[in-house]
């Protein structure tokens, strides 16, 4: 069997890591994988190359969203699939929301852009009529366009499904086009979570759709050094978005009436507002450190987490599926505190951790959460940690999840 292994821009990405573990368990299954990335896309860091693995290269010279309206416009209305396209925009009412149609002509152009890519049709003519499963790490990019496909060859189509390309809520304009027709065409569907599975259940009823929870994973390298030092340490780890709520964790700390340090890694929209915010706190509240690291790659990230001790991992995002940051956290042994959204309560409970409700996420909740936790007996705090780890063990191992995922994936 062989294995059309489809993602964003591999290898030119800085987040791939836990794609390269996955690749590791597929090598020793398929007898041919070809990787095919979406877009080309240049790096600080490049993911790893994994001998016995084959890369195409990109099947679009440059990110869809640095072609201008009239390009995109102009490959819809030339597109074979103009029709399908105005069903979906008018089925949908596009016209009614700027958020909608501007989503809809994105995704529109994408799917006409790769419809006319040659090295796409090249990778299918190469694998005519051969059993291959076509897999996409995300429900969105190439995979919509091999959606669209009415003559399957012998191809099987599965895909991943995380957040931002599951959950049409997520989205400004509350759509994500196309989604109907992916789940329809899927031979299998692939959910990060039981909380997405159940969500794909509710989206494809009328559709006879296999669909298997096929979890992330890490992998751990060690755990979070313990301390004698009586400061209580925080850390965090998420792009620094209005999504991820960062800024709660900042104003939490307002209330700290013990010495408390707060590390984390990540940036993005919101860096320079919250870092003002934070140098304005630890001007007036003494007891508060504050160090924003900014963006690591990922394996940096598990070596702050090896060459600092911890006592609690913070995620206060208003939407997750089952975060890699807090997989990597666990891997650690370090506790958790998030809020029970999603697919976080399937990896965090009262054992390795703290959840919140949705509803208590503000800054003076946020901080008696952090004061409960510090509070608690030595000896609980360090059975909590060894159940961190446990977990991970359990539920988080990248190489146990990817063996049980390509057991799936061979089944008929």
């Amino acid at each position: 069997m062989k294995l059309i292994y489809l993602t964003n821009s591999y290898p030119f990405d800085s987040a791939l890591d836990w794609k390269t573990n996955e690749l590791r368990v597929f090598k020793d299954y398929f007898d041919e994988i070809l990787v095919v990335p979406f877009f080309a896309k240049q790096e600080k860091h490049l993911a790893e190359l994994i001998d016995g693995i084959s890369y195409a290269k990109p099947l679009l010279n440059k990110s869809p969203l640095d072609s201008s309206p009239f390009e995109k416009i102009g490959r819809i209305l030339s597109s074979k699939f103009l029709l399908r396209f105005i069903v979906e925009g008018w089925s949908n009412k596009v016209f009614l929301s700027k958020s909608k149609l501007q989503y809809w002509v994105l995704e529109s152009y994408i799917i006409s852009k790769l419809a006319s890519s040659n090295r796409l049709k090249e990778i299918e003519s190469q694998y005519r009529n051969k059993p291959v499963i076509f897999y996409s790490y995300w429900g969105r990019g190439t995979i919509l366009k091999l959606a669209f496909n009415t003559k399957r060859v012998g191809h099987k189509y599965v895909s991943r499904f995380h957040g931002y390309d599951l959950y049409s809520e997520r989205q400004k304009s509350k759509y994500l086009p196309y989604q109907k027709v992916l789940i329809r065409n899927l031979d299998l569907l692939l959910p990060c979570s039981e909380d997405g599975k159940n969500y794909l259940r509710n989206r494809s009823r009328n559709m006879a759709k296999d669909i298997f929870t096929a979890r992330l994973g890490t992998s751990s390298k060690g755990l979070t050094p313990k301390t004698e030092d009586p400061i209580f340490r925080i850390v965090s780890c998420s792009s620094i978005i209005p999504l991820k709520r960062v800024d709660i964790i900042a104003k939490s700390l307002v209330y700290a009436d013990f010495p408390i340090e707060w590390v984390h890694i990540g940036d993005g929209s919101q860096f320079d507002e919250l870092k003002e915010e934070t140098e304005q706190l630890t001007e007036y509240n003494k007891y508060v450190k504050i160090n924003l690291l900014g963006r690591k790659h990922p394996s940096e990230v598990i070596d702050v987490y090896l060459n600092n001790h911890f006592d609690l991992f913070l995620n206060m995002s208003e939407y997750e599926g089952v975060p890699v940051s807090i997989m990597e956290a666990l891997s650690a042994g370090i506790p958790i505190l998030a809020p029970k959204i999603n697919g976080i309560p399937e990896i965090v409970d009262e054992k390795v951790g703290l959840l919140i409700s949705p509803g208590e996420i503000t800054p003076k909740k946020v901080w008696e959460f952090i004061k409960f936790y510090n509070e608690l007996d030595e000896k609980v705090k360090m059975q909590m940690s060894i159940d961190a780890y446990q977990r991970y063990s359990e539920r988080c191992n990248a190489k146990t999840n990817a063996e049980i995922l390509v057991a799936r994936l061979l089944v008929g």
